[in-house]
């Protein structure tokens, strides 16, 4: 192991929608992939890191979860990696629509599939039928 910093050489960014209910922490149900890692590794250096996902709500919502998931088969199995708790809002023209960062997932590095090792990706799913745009900020290394 390096103790050198890593740092990323391209920026990223990927925003994805959140709109269908999903109640379940078991990794089934609707689950959208908002970020993944390289399809190969080779071909693309050793994965992506994460530096920021932002959660923000499009409009009024109930309290409720915004659940994050990982795969590391390409999507054929998610496991809960952590749950963003989601407070009652009801935005106007003084009050700001519910939003949030999610510390826990900066420094995450999704890594690419090469043989036998199958893409990384991360997904989120809301509690609620509600819409909540997700913005993930990467780097490729």
């Amino acid at each position: 192991m390096s103790n050198l910093a890593q740092f990323t050489t391209q920026p990223i960014v990927e925003a994805s929608k959140l709109s269908v209910a999903n109640l379940l922490r078991d990794g089934t149900g609707t689950i959208v992939t908002i970020s993944s890692g390289p399809v190969t590794t080779a071909a693309n250096g050793v994965g992506k890191m994460i530096s920021e996902v932002l959660v923000q709500s499009t409009g009024t919502n109930a309290a409720g979860m915004v659940r994050f998931f990982i795969s590391i088969n390409a999507g054929t199995n998610w496991n809960l990696i952590e749950e963003v708790s989601v407070t009652a809002t009801t935005p106007s023209g003084t009050v700001q629509a519910f939003a949030v960062t999610v510390p826990l997932l900066v420094g995450m590095v999704l890594t690419g599939g090469n043989g036998s090792t199958a893409q990384c990706l991360l997904g989120a799913s809301t509690n609620n039928a509600e819409t909540f745009n997700i913005i993930v900020t990467s780097g490729t290394l």
